[in-house]
């Protein structure tokens, strides 16, 4: 029965666009008619409804927690695992003078604690609601949100970023998601010394293909591809090409594991990838 609700919350929350959970019209215009006093337990709220967000509400430690307080505290754990994100992963990439893109921001929680260390940030995704959300819980004065389209994206400087970053997003993209994603980056990207940090998931036993998602007929496939739980592994060599295809060059490419050793088994098969415009 949990099942059927989880996909009836994803089912009126999501927008058009694949992987656009909390997209739907209707969050920014319930939150931005909520009281003040109310606003934040109620994105809080929103976002326990997405399949990417407080997803230990099973641990004993909270078995005496009300639903609010539960999600207060998992909030705090979200902003210190992504303080952990930045010093054992974005620190060496990110300078104080840097104007930085966090594209595939979510409610930003990376956002959040790389402000602090930057000139400004950009922080563009294709959910609306989860933009809403972060303009309430994760808003520092030098974070600029953005919605992943075109007209919007305008607000970027082309040319004048100079480091943009993404974590847990190209692995949820198709291959001509991921190239608009590239064709952006490689518009706002400043030519000389910019740099392009990307968290990718390489194909292994588990991780299947764009292709082997398609082609999974059976009820359980179908249904997570036609609501957009699907994420794809890919070669190294497939990363290469697209990125040679939209004009950057890789640098260098670090396995995950190395940089938060005691989770090297979970993520034995993915890496930071780093590039720069060729």
């Amino acid at each position: 029965m949990s099942k059927v609700l989880d996909v009836i919350k994803w089912t009126v929350s999501r927008g058009s666009q694949p992987q656009n959970f909390l997209g739907a019209r209707w969050i920014g215009w319930y939150l931005a008619r909520t009281s003040p006093k109310k606003r934040r337990i109620k994105a809080l709220r929103i976002l326990a409804m997405s399949p990417h967000y407080f997803l230990d509400e099973a641990n004993p430690k909270y078995a005496n927690m009300s639903r609010d307080e539960y999600l207060e505290d998992a909030f705090n754990v979200l902003v210190d695992s992504r303080e952990d994100m930045y010093q054992r992963i974005l620190k060496p990439y990110l300078g104080q003078d840097d104007v930085v893109l966090d594209y595939g921001c979510g409610p930003g929680f990376i956002s959040r604690v790389v402000a602090p260390r930057v000139k400004q940030v950009y922080s563009t995704d294709i959910s609306s609601g989860a933009l809403a959300c972060a303009r309430i819980l994760n808003n520092p004065e030098n974070v600029t949100y953005v919605l992943a389209e075109p007209e919007s994206q305008k607000v970027i400087p082309d040319g004048g970023i100079d480091v943009i970053y993404s974590f847990a997003v190209i692995q949820h993209l198709t291959d001509e998601a991921f190239a608009s994603v590239l064709e952006v980056c490689s518009r706002k990207l400043k030519s000389e010394g910019g740099k392009l940090v990307l968290h990718i998931q390489l194909t292994d036993d588990i991780w299947k293909t764009e292709d082997e998602h398609k082609a999974d007929q059976s009820v359980q496939g179908r249904l997570k591809y036609g609501i957009g739980l699907h994420c794809f592994g890919r070669t190294l060599e497939r990363h290469y090409e697209l990125l040679e295809q939209h004009g950057f060059k890789v640098l260098d490419v670090v396995n995950l594991g190395d940089l938060v050793p005691e989770m090297a088994d979970e993520v034995h098969s993915q890496r930071m990838l780093i590039a720069t415009k060729a």
